[in-house]
């Protein structure tokens, strides 16, 4: 005969799951809030956050920053695969190094990815192969490095995974008995993973290489940071945690100020410029992105800093190196222009000098013409009257022929063609009319030297054989 319990021993029960339906109920408010924070990491991050995967390579989750660096929508983003968008690697190459990413679990890489418009963009890919959507996946984010490798510096940060899987389930709480007791049993389920997601979170922050805190909204007070958020300040967790943001490791209150003017005007804080202070009281420049969350009934800001000083360093010296470089362009400048104006001076000079010398030249002709006029022709007559024979008169009248075409146009004209003297003395005599045997007589010389001398004369005046030499020259007189 079973034995029925008592009024009290019942109610102490009732008591007793009363109490863990109150504690399952803070478990799932906590699995809430984890969820939320989850969702703001995904949602609200700088840089492409997805979930690939790995049979097919194609994309099964990804936030609005992954579609915004390659330019597409989220629409034609899930129809693409990691095929679609590798610009370095070819396929086999991409089936080899998933198969790597498996087999290590892990792999922090750079390649290059071509956009919707065609253009390529340096990308540094952190890739984490794990579990989600009950599938094993890859966990990606991908960080857009093209700024920094055309700076010529990279600033290469490699992303860890922020992975947070939380799983919700709740139901009505009935009130009879065996209904609580199945509630409690899903609630003590739910308390686990949640303290699952929570160890993975904190391997997330923590691990991170990306640096990373923690911070009251309402005061600025540092909650927590990771590991590379104190490797950029130079500071230990405990000079950190409960201090005000505002004070060594941090930014000044004027720079406070802007960062909440920004955040307070977009709702986030995106690729801010700030000084920070650092180890020592040093400051270095910090680029600030930051978004809200929510913990509980608290607002903090979770911030991600990269340091740029060492490229704002290099850009001050590249402008620097730009101006001086100017400064030398214009020396040189006002240097060439000088030596041109000098140029121009002594072309000048020369052009006068030549002008001068053709004046001289003519006159020096006049000179020879009137010379050969009044000293040598006048002593041509006088032997002309002596008793000479057929052939003395030839050869003086010859020479009188010569001599007045010295200053002739035809011996003028004919000079360009660079004739020799004994061609010229031919082509004097061939356009008078005579023969090649009259001119061989006259010259002393055989008659196949004529031929040759006519030959080359031809040649030079740009003659063929059907042209007429003789009347070409006296055409040149």
């Amino acid at each position: 005969m079973n034995v029925k319990p008592t009024y009290e021993e019942l109610e102490q029960k009732v008591k007793v799951l009363e109490e863990l339906l109150a504690k399952s109920k803070q478990v799932e408010e906590t699995l809430k809030d984890t969820e939320k924070l989850y969702r703001l990491l995904f949602n609200h991050s700088p840089n492409g956050v997805l979930i690939i995967d790995p049979e097919t390579a194609r994309f099964l989750a990804l936030n609005e920053t992954a579609c915004l660096q390659l330019g597409y929508s989220r629409e034609e983003f899930s129809k693409l695969s990691i095929f679609d968008l590798e610009a370095d690697q070819t396929p086999e190459e991409i089936r080899a190094h998933i198969a790597d990413v498996i087999k290590c679990g892990m792999s922090v890489f750079e390649t290059r990815h071509r956009t919707k418009q065609g253009n390529l963009r340096n990308i540094h890919v952190t890739a984490q192969y794990t579990e989600a959507l009950r599938k094993p996946v890859f966990h990606c984010i991908w960080h857009d490095i093209t700024e920094y490798r055309e700076a010529e510096k990279a600033l290469q940060k490699a992303y860890d995974e922020l992975e947070i899987r939380v799983r919700e389930r709740t139901a009505d709480i009935v009130k009879t008995n065996n209904e609580l007791q199945k509630e409690i049993s899903e609630r003590k389920r739910a308390e686990a993973i949640l303290k699952d997601n929570e160890k993975k979170f904190a391997g997330i922050f923590y691990k991170s290489a990306i640096p990373m805190a923690i911070t009251a909204m309402k005061d600025g007070r540092y909650i927590d940071v990771n590991e590379a958020f104190m490797k950029v300040m130079g500071l230990k967790r405990e000079e950190l945690v409960g201090s005000s943001s505002t004070g060594a490791g941090y930014i000044s209150s004027e720079s406070r100020a802007l960062f909440l003017k920004e955040y307070n005007q977009k709702g986030f804080v995106a690729n801010l410029e700030l000084p920070m202070r650092v180890k020592d009281g040093k400051w270095r420049r910090g680029l600030f992105n930051s978004t809200k969350i929510i913990l509980g009934n608290e607002e903090f800001f979770l911030t991600m800093v990269t340091d740029i000083t060492e490229l704002r360093r290099m850009q001050e010296e590249l402008r620097r190196y730009r101006e001086e470089l100017e400064i030398l362009v214009a020396e040189r400048t006002k240097e060439l222009e000088d030596k041109t104006r000098n140029l121009q001076e002594i072309n000048t000079t020369l052009n006068v000098i030549l002008q001068k010398r053709e004046e001289d030249k003519k006159l020096l002709e006049d000179r020879f013409i009137a010379n050969i006029g009044n000293l040598v022709l006048p002593y041509v007559e006088k032997i002309r009257k002596n008793n000479l024979d057929e052939q003395q008169k030839f050869c003086l009248d010859t020479i009188e022929r010569n001599l007045d075409e010295i200053a002739s146009p035809l011996l003028k004209n004919i000079q360009q063609f660079n004739l020799t003297p004994r061609e010229i003395q031919i082509a004097a005599l061939i356009k008078d009319g005579k023969t090649t045997k009259e001119i061989a007589k006259t010259l002393g010389i055989g008659e196949g030297s004529i031929d040759t001398h006519r030959k080359n004369i031809r040649k030079k005046l740009g003659l063929d054989r059907a042209s007429n030499l003789q009347s070409h020259l006296c055409f040149l007189e």
